[in-house]
């Protein structure tokens, strides 16, 4: 009698909450969030909404049906230190769902490494609070852990520098390649 394929974790790891909720929440909340928040909330919503968009860039053609196991994570983390060290990285950005298609990428639009670390800590320090509507809290805790997600995939370095077009392409051919057989063992 064969056992059924383990399938992949649907949850974001290290969080309670349906795949589902976590890709439609910053984009339910996103313009609300212009209006109603204070500014430093609003545009850590706003690189939340972002960061979802670069790990759909990364996931390939799947885009963020699933996530990898803590086994295949650390195959991505190993394509990525593989890629070395790349200058071109300290100028590249990730930018929200809404820029995606132009044939130009606009930098000032963007997010950076350093603009993701801020939001991170903002976010750190603000998850929990209950002054907050509670879209924004979600928006917040998501951030955290799908930056946590993204460290993994980085492996013991974490995210420091965003990954260029060329290289998020390369990353994103092997999470689909993964994603396209069982899951490995956690």
């Amino acid at each position: 009698m064969q056992t059924p394929p383990t399938e992949r974790p649907r949850l974001v790891p290290g969080l309670d909450m349906e795949l589902d909720d976590a890709i439609d929440t910053p984009a339910m909340v996103d313009k609300i969030a212009s209006d109603t928040l204070p500014r430093e909330i609003s545009s850590t919503v706003h690189c939340t909404e972002a960061l979802v968009t670069y790990l759909e860039e990364l996931h390939g053609n799947r885009r963020l049906d699933q996530f990898l196991t803590t086994a295949e994570r650390a195959q991505v983390a190993q394509l990525i230190a593989s890629l070395g060290d790349n200058p071109a990285r300290a100028d590249e950005f990730f930018s929200s769902s809404s820029e995606l298609g132009y044939e130009q990428r606009i930098p000032s639009s963007g997010w950076y490494a350093g603009d993701l670390a801020g939001c991170r800590e903002i976010a750190k320090a603000h998850h929990n609070d209950s002054a907050l509507p509670e879209y924004a809290r979600e928006s917040l805790t998501l951030l955290l852990a799908l930056h946590e997600y993204l460290d993994d995939l980085h492996g013991n370095s974490g995210t420091r520098e965003i990954l260029t077009p060329a290289e998020r392409a390369q990353v994103a051919g092997l999470v689909s390649q993964i994603l396209g057989h069982p899951p490995t063992a956690d």
